[in-house]
């Protein structure tokens, strides 16, 4: 489901309006916790990411270079998801893409009653995904990605070629489900949206 970007920004606020720092201070003050999270978990995107925990759920999270794969991977461990990051050079000896992708997804499947996010890469490796996958591809609009590439990255060469393949998939493809961002949007704001689009597509109802 895609939001304008006045239903964005009212997001954005409601989830701002619920960060609570006291646990972060307990947190950070303990001599005996060896990982404080940060930003602090919030309540609002919690109840929405604790609808896919119970249902095991499998995401791939795919987009363009530099789009937040990586730091949505990370957000998502925080919120309790196992995770892996298929770009990892570790990852990609052992299981090379896209055919690693989809075995190692059928490994974590058979094997382990966990949910699990998996930063995906490019969007054409999630092409035809199993049925109890879970694909989103991150597609802001383009002036919204050169921004955030060029804060991320230090190169000043944007791969917009591998951008408009990206947008090439999320016009084609029905199976890939596609989180536009008309603005930019906090991390959590990015969770919460990715495990609305995930709760109202047909393939988790059915599920």
């Amino acid at each position: 489901m895609d939001l304008e970007k006045s239903e964005i920004l009212e997001l954005e606020k409601k989830i701002n309006n619920t960060i609570d720092n006291f646990w972060l201070k307990l947190q950070s003050r303990s001599e005996r916790i060896p990982y404080v999270i940060y930003p602090p978990l919030n309540s609002i995107v919690y109840e929405k990411v604790c609808k896919l925990l119970v249902k095991k759920s499998i995401i791939w999270i795919g987009g363009p270079t530099g789009v937040g794969k990586t730091t949505c991977t990370k957000r998502f461990q925080n919120y309790g998801f196992m995770v892996l990051d298929s770009e990892d050079r570790s990852f990609n000896r052992s299981y090379p893409l896209p055919e690693g992708l989809t075995s190692v997804s059928q490994k974590i499947y058979n094997e382990l009653n966990c949910s699990f996010v998996i930063g995906a890469a490019k969007g054409k490796y999630m092409l035809n995904p199993p049925e109890y996958i879970f694909p989103v591809l991150i597609l802001p609009e383009k002036n919204v990605y050169k921004r955030r590439f060029k804060k991320c990255r230090k190169s000043s060469e944007i791969p917009m070629k591998r951008y408009q393949e990206d947008l090439e998939i999320s016009n084609t493809n029905k199976d890939i489900l596609v989180l536009h961002q008309p603005i930019e949007e906090s991390i959590d704001t990015t969770i919460y949206r990715i495990c609305d689009l995930i709760i109202n597509s047909e393939k988790f109802k059915k599920n």
